[in-house]
């Protein structure tokens, strides 16, 4: 039955007010149907402009649900300042009854009538550094009664159904498939001594002269740093990092951004030590990667001054914490830390997809499909062009990313959702010109939409970028499925 003018032109009013009220899941449905209605009756540029409307709806919503966790961030924040301001006033308050400032002691209770009692055992007396840990203890047991939340990362062009969780113990790395939470963490001993941090002249030189070069990681140290004070800031909650490293590297720290890197080497090995956070990384390695050319002990120097200024830019909020330790002749990224990263979660989301396309779950992994390919916002690290070490894995990031792209594509051919899969196959081509199977996937499209110039223009452009790239001519089936669109064969 044949859909009236009147009752087409209702749907986009409906559209539009929906639009309009920021009631973009509505909208997002209802322009579905619309553009199902105009494919059923010829007119494709109506067709083509409610789907394109429909995706920037989904964008939308993702751009809305970006909002709320910021929010919900915002609120979290709070919070734990308050808990922290807490911490502070408890524990000035203890040091005041020790030294006998003018802090006023609070008026002391007349205990109850009790019944005579023998004589308790004399107890050794307790120092200040003791009185104060157990003020911690018994401060961090009220708080872990009622455990922080945290927000969900956004959604973004898909349905994130979960997100990663906290580990449970410090020696334990956080896994790519949980975004830990931000509980607080009570005192304990540090579980990692890393090298003292002399104090170094502003605005260090990237090379050193080998003859000036000193070894600065002391190890004479160790005992004074397991049991001096700083042992009690560990009561505080541990940052939380963000990292981003598909397209623009961008890192936040509790949500603000972190931006004012002393070096490029400190932030480069920043990289490294997040790429590889799953295991400790050799001081040895560090300098192999970062100065190949200098002699050890120029490059331990340049390694020292690189780490220093590395602690300096994310101790800015956090002047306390230590967010790179030092154990066993190795570096590694603060485990108690709560660490996120995009190309953990895009692993993670494409390895589940996998999983369900095994095991039949079809709308599932498309779901999982899609999470996973709004992560990849451009290449890994793509700012670093030059490091022999990302690219190996940039190009399996982006083999992952254009398998991943190309069943997309074919489910949405399937699904004669034509719109969508053009869009699909245009990022595959734009990773790379030569995808023959990107190619004749548009060319499919176009010519099943009526546009068979566009059909016989993309087989052109295929046909440049391999003599361009490859020096080579299309393959038998791209030549077949041209020929025919020429003879306005079905394809």
């Amino acid at each position: 039955m044949a859909t009236s003018p009147n009752d087409i032109y209702a749907e986009w009013r409906a559209a539009y007010e929906l639009l309009q009220s920021g009631e973009y899941e509505k909208a997002t449905e209802l322009l579905r149907t619309v553009q199902i209605t105009h494919t059923q009756n010829g007119n494709i540029l109506a067709a083509t402009t409610a789907g394109a409307a429909r995706q920037i709806c989904l964008a939308l919503i993702a751009y809305q649900n970006e909002i709320d966790w910021h929010q919900l961030a915002s609120g979290n924040a709070e919070l734990r300042e308050r808990t922290l301001n807490q911490h502070a006033l408890s524990m000035l308050a203890l040091v005041g009854e020790q030294v006998a400032n003018p802090f006023t002691p609070p008026a002391p209770r007349q205990p109850p009538a009790a019944p005579p009692m023998r004589p308790a055992t004399p107890k050794e007396p307790v120092s200040l550094w003791q009185r104060i840990q157990n003020l911690f203890d018994r401060q961090g047991r009220a708080v872990r009664k009622e455990p922080h939340s945290w927000p969900e990362p956004p959604q973004l062009m898909g349905p994130v159904k979960e997100m990663p969780k906290t580990v449970a113990h410090a020696g334990e790395a956080t896994p790519s498939e949980q975004l830990p939470t931000h509980a607080p963490v009570p005192p304990r001993a540090p579980q990692a001594v890393e090298p003292a941090e002399a104090p170094l002249p502003s605005g260090p030189p990237e090379n050193v002269h080998p003859d000036t070069a000193t070894e600065s990681e002391p190890a004479a140290q160790t005992n004074a740093l397991e049991s001096s004070p700083e042992i009690a800031v560990t009561g505080q909650e541990p940052p939380a990092l963000t990292v981003y490293c598909l397209g623009p590297f961008r890192v936040f720290q509790d949500n603000r951004p972190v931006t004012d890197w002393p070096s490029n080497k400190g932030l480069s090995i920043f990289k490294f030590l997040v790429t590889h956070r799953e295991r400790p990384v050799a001081k040895e390695v560090l300098m192999e990667h970062f100065w190949p050319d200098a002699n050890p002990d120029a490059a331990r120097n340049n390694l020292n001054v690189a780490i220093y200024g590395l602690r300096r830019a994310l101790r800015r909020t956090h002047p306390d914490y230590s967010h790179v330790l030092f154990q066993n002749d190795s570096y590694l990224l603060n485990p108690t830390m709560h660490i996120w990263v995009d190309v953990e979660e895009f692993v993670r989301r494409h390895a589940q997809a996998d999983q369900c396309t095994q095991t039949g779950q079809l709308e599932e992994a498309i779901d999982e499909y899609r999470a996973a390919e709004a992560f990849y916002q451009g290449e890994f690290l793509e700012e670093d062009r030059y490091e022999d070490w990302i690219v190996p894995v940039r190009q399996s990031l982006q083999d992952e990313y254009v398998g991943m792209l190309e069943q997309l594509s074919n489910y949405y051919l399937e699904q004669h959702d034509l719109e969508t899969c053009i869009l699909m196959a245009n990022k595959m081509i734009a990773v790379d010109s030569c995808y023959e199977e990107a190619h004749r996937r548009l060319m499919r499209c176009y010519c099943r939409q009526g546009y068979q110039h566009l059909a016989l223009r993309q087989y052109h452009l295929c046909v440049e970028a391999l003599a361009n790239e490859l020096d080579v001519e299309p393959s038998t089936e791209t030549l077949k499925l041209y020929v025919q669109i020429r003879q306005q064969s079905p394809v």
